[in-house]
């Protein structure tokens, strides 16, 4: 219950009393054991953090999310913590450890991998525009949400204006506009 009632305080934008609720709730998971209820209030508690524009905390947090998953062998739950943690070292000017990205042409790729891909992409694009776009083009959105396709067009045009292609850029940008 003093989790639930954390996420609807951290919702509604009260954070810091979200983050005490959110606390009573880790000690009573931790207290009784429950790791995968220990992940879950860690993500929350991550939530708080970037709200709170606390991207150390936030890396901490979602690092010991993963390591509860891992610990109950949740494997989903845990790549999708580790991608987590993966995008808050990238805020935070970090680099990644993202291991080998899904091969496109090996069949149907997961949202986890099309989200390890985009960062992939995202780390490269002061460095290498073009890598970036190849790696974007590679896992091109396929039904996914509108959020995971925004974050696409936004990495597709900031490569493309990387490359000097600012007319497609602006393009892509307009087409995101207009979707929305």
């Amino acid at each position: 219950a003093k989790r639930d009632y954390g996420q609807v305080l951290l919702e509604a934008g009260l954070v810091d009393e979200a983050r005490i609720q959110l606390a009573d709730a880790l000690e009573r998971a931790r207290a009784e054991r429950m790791r995968l209820e220990e992940g879950e209030i860690r993500l929350d508690l991550a939530r708080a953090d970037l709200l709170d524009d606390d991207l150390a905390a936030a890396s901490a947090e979602t690092s010991r999310a993963a390591k509860a998953f891992a610990d109950k062998r949740d494997a989903t739950r845990s790549q999708a913590a580790r991608l987590l943690h993966e995008a808050v070292e990238l805020a935070r000017g970090g680099q990644l450890s993202i291991g080998p990205l899904p091969d496109p042409a090996a069949g149907a790729v997961s949202p986890e991998a099309r989200l390890a891909s985009r960062l992939r992409a995202e780390a490269l694009l002061p460095s290498d525009p073009e890598a970036a776009r190849e790696t974007l083009d590679a896992v091109r959105p396929r039904r996914e949400g509108l959020a995971p396709l925004m974050y696409d067009r936004y990495l597709t045009a900031r490569a493309e204006a990387g490359i000097g292609h600012l007319t497609d850029a602006r393009r892509i940008l307009r087409g995101a506009a207009e979707r929305l």
